[in-house]
């Protein structure tokens, strides 16, 4: 496979529930505390309900983590029982061995025995996945079980798990007593865009690997197909990375992705969401050699999500910078996405306005330097009227003579006007 030739420690995206790489995204965070605190405060009957592949599995597998280590867990991941074999299933979790024939004798032996483990304070928890395929009788009997309690507290804590035809199921008439018993219900959704690109990061950082064997355009191109479900995220992504072993590149770029959505069947996606890709694909800057020096892990999980200030689970805190920028990865879809309130403009746009700015101040400084110009011609011109008023005035001087005035005529020859000419000269 590809962890040697990517140099990472196991393989990233395999969809199986490992509680090493959960996600600790802002719902999971809080549905993992919701979980927690219904187990430890004995509520009963809880219900997680969501879309195939959303991480429904993941948040079970990764509750034993955050319980005491004497909590005892039961997991049902093949829900098609019958009313017996469920029953028996309870009683051998609990260490109950020899059970009798009668069903009505094996529950009052589990009621003894959930009694004695509770006062010593230990937790018992039934886990029923894909709880959407239970039959009635299964559904009447887990009702049978949200019975066993004391004045205080309930005896067993069971969650379901299943997709949303669970709450179609439970919502009918002939279902309202165990509907009344659930304590309370979530809905786990598929997550958006800038926490898939943080999902991806995350899983590579986790597997000791980099993010950045992902192109910028590859990872757009998941994020959109993937319509935020990590089990096609994981798919994609392992796919992804096994063509890019396979062909000796290497980074992941669009035309990986591209082929493996066509084999995943999601071509509808490839067609409507890809925008050119001979012309994005990105120069690979990831050596195909990955260094040595790859982020040591240590097991703990990101704190992602707008809740984070939440200290309400054992997890420790993780460095933000090492998590790395988001929008470096994501383009320009996921940018816009985590601002939703600025629009990205086009470089071309910011040039055009300099452009203008630059035009408008080169037009007034002209036009300032014209007026200038005109302002001094006419200035000139008034001082050459003023000299000729002054020199018509001495020659019609009545104090010179006949000969002294035509001496001054010769001499000043701009002024040969006479009679009524000149009044207009002297203007």
């Amino acid at each position: 496979m590809y962890i040697d030739y990517f140099d990472l420690r196991t393989l990233p995206f395999r969809n199986t529930p490992d509680p090493a790489f959960f996600f600790m995204e802002a719902q999971y965070r809080e549905t993992l505390e919701w979980m927690v605190q219904g187990v430890l405060s004995r509520k009963g009957l809880l219900c997680i309900t969501g879309q195939i592949g959303c991480g429904k599995t993941m948040l079970s597998r990764v509750l034993k983590d955050h319980l005491p280590d004497e909590t005892i867990i039961t997991f049902v991941t093949h829900p098609k029982l019958t009313p017996q074999e469920l029953t028996e299933l309870v009683a051998r979790s609990l260490g109950l061995q020899d059970l009798p024939d009668s069903q009505l004798e094996c529950i009052e032996r589990i009621r003894d025995k959930l009694v004695q483990i509770n006062e010593a304070g230990t937790h018992c928890v039934f886990i029923v996945d894909e709880a959407q395929l239970l039959s009635d009788s299964l559904l009447q009997e887990i009702l049978m079980f949200t019975n066993l309690e004391t004045s205080h507290y309930k005896l067993l804590q069971i969650i379901l798990l299943g997709q949303k035809e669970l709450l179609d199921k439970l919502n009918r008439p002939e279902m309202r007593q165990l509907t009344q018993r659930i304590f309370s219900t979530k809905f786990i959704k598929p997550i958006g865009p800038d926490q898939s690109v943080r999902y991806i990061k995350h899983r590579m950082k986790i597997a000791g690997g980099f993010p950045e064997i992902f192109t910028e355009d590859a990872i757009d191109l998941i994020v959109k197909s993937s319509d935020g479900i990590p089990r096609i995220i994981n798919t994609l992504c392992d796919m992804s990375l096994y063509r890019v072993y396979s062909s000796k590149k290497d980074a992941v770029e669009i035309t990986d992705v591209q082929a493996s959505i066509i084999d995943l069947g999601l071509d509808v996606f490839a067609k409507t969401q890809m925008h050119d890709a001979a012309d994005h694909i990105k120069i690979p800057t990831t050596p195909k050699s990955v260094p040595s020096y790859a982020p040591e892990v240590d097991g703990t999980e990101f704190h992602e999500g707008p809740d984070d200030k939440s200290n309400i689970l054992p997890y420790p805190s993780t460095d933000k910078a090492a998590a790395g920028d988001t929008a470096k990865f994501s383009g320009r879809e996921a940018k816009q996405a985590s601002h939703p309130g600025r629009k990205i403009e086009p470089q071309w746009f910011k040039v055009a306005g300099i452009g203008i700015v630059l035009i408008l101040l080169t037009t007034t400084v002209i036009w300032q330097l014209k007026k200038g110009s005109v302002s001094e011609k006419a200035e000139n011109s008034v001082s050459d009227i003023t000299r000729q008023k002054v020199e018509q005035k001495k020659f019609f001087d009545p104090t010179l003579t006949s000969s002294q005035q035509q001496t001054s005529i010769n001499q000043n020859p701009l002024i040969m006007c006479e009679g009524p000419t000149i009044a207009a000269c002297q203007l």
